[in-house]
């Protein structure tokens, strides 16, 4: 159910009929961070490729995980986040998929992202991914999307890790409860991005 909370739409799960958009809203968050200008250097080719990777793990994530979004008072997609249990199952084909969405030539550093994270975020619990387009940031998506997953983990008794891209991102995950898992992860020649884990809390707005 949806009710105004700060000016901005509390969170609601996303639907299958919106895997397309939600995969450009995603993207646009992504696309100048200095991790989607490491995975792919060229614009061009990022404006092409990052919807087809993200729209990877929207699939799935609808399948075998949790995908809620932020909407404006009108109803425009502000922000989501894409969920999944971890250790969980790999998207079907994955390794197909990927080379098919990025392109064979940018294949090695997204191989070398998911290695990464896969060793920094081992322990159980879930692990995700927030993104708001730069149009939409600081005006509280962000928030609303993580205090809604928080609230159902919380009742669970469930950890939970998410990747910040930036420093920025971190503090915004910091003032939510979250803990650096370990030293920032350093890409090869590449940007620093950080896996931050929250346990699971029974205090308000943690």
């Amino acid at each position: 159910m949806a009710a105004e909370q700060r000016g901005v739409v509390v969170t609601r799960s996303a639907r299958d009929s919106e895997r397309v958009q939600l995969s450009y809203v995603f993207s646009a968050a992504m696309l100048e961070t200095r991790l989607a200008r490491w995975l792919i250097s060229d614009r061009d080719a990022r404006r092409a490729r990052l919807p087809r990777y993200v729209e990877i793990w929207i699939d799935h994530c609808l399948t075998h995980g949790v995908v809620e979004v932020a909407e404006t008072p009108e109803g425009t997609l502000a922000g989501l986040a894409i969920w999944q249990p971890d250790p969980g199952v790999e998207p079907k084909n994955y390794q197909r998929r990927l080379a098919e969405a990025v392109g064979h030539e940018h294949l090695p550093r997204f191989d070398a992202f998911d290695a990464a994270i896969r060793r920094q975020t081992a322990e159980p619990g879930w692990l995700g991914l927030v993104g708001v387009p730069p149009a939409y940031q600081r005006r509280g998506y962000a928030t609303a999307v993580l205090r809604r997953r928080h609230q159902h983990l919380d009742r669970a008794g469930i950890p939970i890790c998410l990747l910040a891209a930036s420093s920025h991102g971190r503090l915004l995950l910091v003032q939510h409860g979250y803990r650096d898992c370990g030293p920032p992860i350093v890409l090869p020649d590449g940007p620093r991005v950080f896996a931050m884990r929250r346990c699971p809390t029974t205090e308000p707005n943690a």
